[in-house]
């Protein structure tokens, strides 16, 4: 994580999700998501699309933080575009260049999570509970195991009662690739967003993820597209922004915002 003079932190407040950038500490205590203890993490947010609008806001420090994290986000832009393409070729929806140049310019947000070490004498049990992603997908850097993904046993859309929690191993020099929200809604219903959880590893070194999230435009409204509705594929869901799952997440609901939109 870069170092960040201490007048520049903010408190876990989630009123401000769009600021150009924001440091999360989270308190010190445990906190409680439906009884599990909570690990302790630090959390870094900022944008990068366009890179030149947001760079500035960015930490200075180390000196070369800005030169090494704005190449790394060039080029992980430049992958979730192509990964995009072929989702859309997938859906037999590549000609739909709309489609296409609203991802290109859509948003590109970085988050930089920081686990603090772990033992196995704490009665800490989750690192991050179980969510799916505000996005259309998630390319996922980690440092160490912990990661797991809900393997669904059918397609209830109660995901906590349903399927198995598996780990995803460490791979050196590899990306995870996630599936979000947005994408379920775009593909209606084709492509399910991923639900994933971590759960500490007993450690004397901290956990270091970094979440690349794809999106369209803060604004754009999102919904299945129309060339995969037809007699016998109703539209599954209604239509939402990314500012809108912004604002409910910070809501902090049992329920998703797609699941409340459901259709069908």
């Amino acid at each position: 994580m870069p170092e960040i003079e201490e007048e520049t932190l903010e408190t876990n407040s989630r009123d401000e999700m769009l600021s150009p950038v924001k440091l999360v500490r989270f308190q010190r205590r445990a906190q409680r998501t439906d009884s599990i203890e909570v690990l302790q993490r630090d959390l870094l947010r900022l944008y990068a699309n366009p890179l030149e609008d947001f760079m500035d806001f960015w930490p200075k420090n180390p000196s070369d933080y800005r030169e090494k994290m704005g190449r790394y986000t060039k080029e992980v832009r430049k992958l979730g575009i192509h990964l995009f393409g072929a989702i859309m070729e997938s859906l037999n929806l590549g000609g739909a260049t709309h489609l296409k140049e609203n991802f290109n310019q859509g948003m590109h947000m970085v988050v930089a999570n920081r686990y603090s070490p772990y033992q196995e004498s704490s009665n800490i049990k989750i690192g991050a509970p179980p969510h799916s992603d505000h996005s259309i997908i998630t390319i996922l850097l980690q440092s160490s195991p912990g990661l797991q993904v809900l393997d669904m046993a059918d397609n209830n859309h109660d995901h906590h009662n349903n399927g198995t929690w598996k780990a995803i191993p460490k791979l050196e020099a590899s990306l995870q690739v996630f599936v979000g929200d947005h994408l379920e809604v775009l593909s209606n219903g084709i492509y399910k967003s991923v639900w994933h959880r971590v759960i500490p590893i007993s450690t004397s070194n901290a956990r270091i993820s970094m979440a690349s999230f794809h999106n369209f435009q803060i604004d754009e409204i999102v919904e299945p597209a129309k060339e995969l509705i037809d007699n016998d594929r109703p539209k599954k869901f209604k239509g939402s922004s990314v500012r809108d799952l912004l604002k409910y997440a910070s809501s902090q609901k049992p329920v998703r915002l797609i699941d409340t939109h459901r259709i069908i």
